[in-house]
This record gives structure tokens, C-alpha cells and sequence, in this order.
């Protein structure tokens, strides 16, 4: 028995058992047909079925479209493709696709909602969808028809608070693999949705699998920047601009979108085929080279391989000369500082009043550091020029004695007060006498002070012209 036909060209289905599964109600409805909800009694599962429209059933073409979508979705089997459950005829004749259920809301109606997503999640959702094109076109399908109606957004059940992507309705899908049959030939016709259909598409010629990489940018421009890349009073208008205009630049529209992702959406609208991203791989492999805080969760790695060309894109890449370059840059540094360093140390001391005071040549690079400490003599080195009178104090000795003066012995012709040694010229022993001893403790404690104090000078110099070294490297 047929069903009578409704106004719309439907058969009315609903109460209707298809292999077990009970259309219950209408979902949507679109130009070739309506989606109906049905529900397995026992499994309790659900399903949706697309009816074509009965105005249709003497339309070979529009058949061959309606089955084609079954064939390109059973061909992939991509967790970002709608899974195909089941194909056939009604008892009365129409076609019908049965489909997974998706509970969710395409990316249209998400825009229509919010206008424009953040970064993060727009480049999650164009990353899964190229995946899911990226298997298709190794199976030899074009979509031809992508647009946010046609990307079904359902929660992730691997990343909770996440979206997954199925990309639905390959009606007019190019069929090129081996056992798929025939496409609908296209050849001089127009067809797609012209907001996101390639120059080559609007001019009705051959299109190949870089169509589909132009209308996901469309889509990405439409998802930064809140509407499509060409807006028009009529669809000729709208088809015209992708032939011959280029879209405004995103940043011009919203300065804050990242200008890396900007790069991607530009070059896959790019007029020219040769001119977009070479392949799915190559624009997913452009995504990944987005900044962490751009590309936000971890994307799936799933069947990429890329090609050389897109390491340009983000200049995360560098050239080997570059890093080369870079290499001997910071090896130049390295020596300087070191060079630095060793002439820091080098650089004369500070007398004890704060002047400088030239250190002695030395030979073979050995630092002439005093190393004796206050009433400790050490052998003695060569004298130094002498230096300025240290300041007048209860501690200071009347004049100072040379660097090296470090014994008894050597404060002679020095400038030291003959009361801080013995004097043969007083008829008195060579050896001094108790307040000659006393004298000459407190003379050589005055003396090792001034060491000190020569020392602590030389440590402070050398730290200085270090830092001044460093600063300058």
C-alpha cells in the first residue's frame, strides 16, 4: 500500500518500521528530502533517516547524488565522518539513507548563537575536519559542499567540555576511487553553497581535492571573523568575488585574532589552487605549529604527513645557515666573556686609600695575588712604585710601605721611620732592645693591616672590572 504524499513531495513516514527501527518523528528538513528520528524497541538505539523527496524519484542525477552519500561515508569509515548504518528503498519507491544518530547542533548554529569563536576551538574544529577530509581524498572522495551546516558538532567522549567533529552529507561528493561508480558530472554546472565554493567551482570547471582546502577556509574566516570571506546581495555576487576579489584580511577586522592563524585562512583562500596548502596534511601540519596558546588542547597526530612547504607558515622552522649562524654567535660570546674574566683579573690593584695602584708584569699568565696575611711574611717580590701617603689615623703607619714590602729586611730605603727598626749608629747591639721590640711589633702590625687592606683593594678591583666586562659582553 503507498502512503499518500504530502504537500512538501515526502512520502509520510512516520509509524513506519525500517529494518527494525521506528520512525518516530521529523528532524529536519532540507531541498532533497527530510530527516526523520527513529529508535531500535529493543536496543533502545537510535538512528536517523534521510527520505529523498518523491518530486525527485525520476531524477537520475538527484538518485546518483542520494546514494553517492551512502557509498563515499561507507568508503571512509573516519571517526569525524557520519557512519552510514543502512540504504535502501521504501516499499513505494523513495530512497532512504539510514545514519548514526548526532545529539548536538551544527557549527552554524553555534556562530548563529555566539557569532565567533575563540582560536582555540576554532582550530580544534578545522583540525578534525580536515582529518576527516584528509581520509576522504585518500579514497579518492571530494566533498565539494562543506559549511558549517554540513560539520556537526557532538561532546567529545574522549575530552569532556570538548567538541568532535563529524562532517555530514556527501550528496554531491566527487567519486573518484575504484568501486565507488559514477558521480554526478559536474562539468558546466554549479553546484555547492556559494559563501564557501572555491573560484573554480564558481566558474564551473574541473575541481580537485584543493576545493575542498578553500571552502575550509571560508569556514575558518567565518569562525575568526563572524561572517563569511564575500557577502553579496545575490549569489552571482557573492560567486564573482571569490573569482576576482581577495577577502579583507582578518586582523583588519579583529586586530586580536593570532596573525599565524590569520596566514592559514589567507592561504588556503588563495585564487590559485597551486597557491593553497598542497594537501589536508599540509594544513594540519600548519595547525600544529601554532603556539600553544593559540591551538589550545593537544590536536590528534592521526595520519599526518606533511610536506616540507608548511614549515614557512608559522616560522617555527628555521633554516640550518640560521642556526648555524646562531651557533657561532653565541660561541663569540662565550670566548669574550671568558677573555673578560682572565683580564679582570689582571687589571692592577687599589691602594689602600682607595687609588689605583699598577700591579706588577706577570709571566706566563701567573696572577700576582698576595696570598701572606697580617705579621706572616711571604717571599718577597719585586717592589712597586711607590704610592700616595695613607690617610692620618690612630691605626696608619706615617708613611706606607711598597706592596711587597712583606719583611724587616726590605723596609730599609723604603721610607719607613728608623724608630721602626733597629739602628747600628746608636752604639747599641744589632739586636733591638725591649721598646725597639715593641716598636717594631707595632710596626709590623701596621704594616700587615696596610697587606690587608692592599689585598681586600685588589679583590674589590678585580670584582669591578669583571662586572665591567661582563656588562660590556
Amino acid at each position: 500500500m503507498t502512503a499518500p504524499a504530502d504537500p512538501s513531495g515526502t512520502h509520510s513516514v512516520i509509524g513506519r518500521v525500517i529494518n527494525n527501527y521506528e520512525i518516530k518523528s521529523v528532524l529536519a528538513e532540507g531541498g532533497m528530502g527530510k530527516v526523520y528520528l527513529a529508535e531500535h524497541p529493543f536496543m533502545g538505539r537510535r538512528a536517523a533517516i534521510k527520505v529523498l523527496r518523491g518530486i525527485y524519484l525520476e531524477d537520475t542525477s538527484m538518485v546518483t547524488r542520494f546514494v553517492n552519500e551512502a557509498r563515499a561515508a561507507n568508503a571512509i569509515h573516519h571517526p569525524n565522518i557520519v557512519e552510514i548504518i543502512d540504504v535502501g528503498y521504501l516499499p513505494d519507491g523513495p530512497p532512504y539513507l539510514m545514519m548514526e544518530f548526532l545529539e548536538g547542533e551544527t557549527l552554524q548554529q553555534r556562530l548563529t548563537r555566539v557569532m565567533r569563536l575563540p582560536p582555540p576551538e576554532a582550530v580544534r574544529i578545522l583540525d578534525q575536519a580536515a582529518s576527516a577530509l584528509e581520509a576522504a581524498h585518500a579514497a579518492g572522495i571530494i566533498h565539494r559542499d562543506l559549511k558549517p551546516d554540513n560539520l556537526f558538532l557532538i561532546p567529545d567522549p574522549t575530552t569532556p567540555g570538548a567538541d568532535r567533529v563529524k562532517v555530514v552529507d556527501f550528496g554531491i561528493a566527487k567519486l573518484e576511487g575504484p568501486g565507488l561508480g559514477d558521480s554526478v558530472r559536474t562539468t558546466g554546472v554549479v553546484l555547492g553553497t556559494p559563501h564557501y565554493m572555491s573560484p573554480e567551482q564558481c566558474r564551473g570547471t574541473s575541481v580537485d581535492h584543493r576545493t575542498d582546502i578553500y571552502a575550509l577556509g571560508a569556514i575558518l574566516y567565518q569562525v575568526l571573523c563572524g561572517r563569511p570571506p564575500f557577502v553579496g546581495d545575490a549569489q552571482i555576487d557573492v560567486m564573482m568575488m571569490h573569482v576576482v576579489k581577495i577577502p579583507a584580511a582578518p586582523r583588519e577586522l579583529y586586530p586580536e585574532i593570532p596573525a599565524q592563524l590569520e596566514a592559514i585562512a589567507l592561504r588556503a583562500l588563495a585564487k590559485r589552487p597551486e597557491e593553497r596548502f598542497a594537501s589536508m596534511a599540509d594544513l594540519r601540519a600548519a595547525l600544529r605549529q601554532l603556539p600553544t596558546t593559540v591551538r589550545g588542547l593537544p590536536l590528534s597526530t592521526g595520519g599526518l604527513t606533511p610536506s616540507p612547504v608548511v614549515a614557512s607558515l608559522s616560522g617555527a622552522t628555521e633554516p640550518v645557515g640560521s642556526r648555524r649562524w646562531g651557533l657561532w654567535v653565541s660561541l663569540a660570546i662565550a670566548v669574550g666573556i671568558g677573555v673578560g674574566w682572565v683580564s679582570a683579573l689582571r687589571v692592577g690593584g687599589v691602594s689602600a686609600d682607595g687609588g689605583a695602584s699598577p700591579r706588577p708584569a706577570t709571566t706566563m699568565g701567573k696572577l700576582p695575588i698576595a696570598r701572606s696575611r697580617a705579621g706572616v711574611p711571604s717571599a718577597p717580590v719585586p717592589a712597586a712604585p711607590s704610592a700616595p701617603p695613607a690617610p692620618t689615623g690612630a691605626a696608619a703607619a706615617p708613611a706606607r710601605p711598597a706592596a711587597a714590602d712583606k719583611t724587616p729586611a726590605a723596609a730599609a730605603g723604603t721610607g719607613e721611620p728608623a724608630h721602626a727598626r733597629p739602628s747600628a749608629a746608636d752604639g747599641e747591639s744589632a739586636r733591638p732592645s725591649k721598646q725597639n721590640a715593641r716598636r717594631f711589633a707595632s710596626s709590623a702590625a701596621a704594616r700587615g693591616r696596610g697587606a690587608a687592606a692592599r689585598t681586600k683593594g685588589r679583590q674589590a678591583a678585580s670584582d669591578s672590572d669583571r662586572n665591567t666586562w661582563m656588562n660590556k659582553w
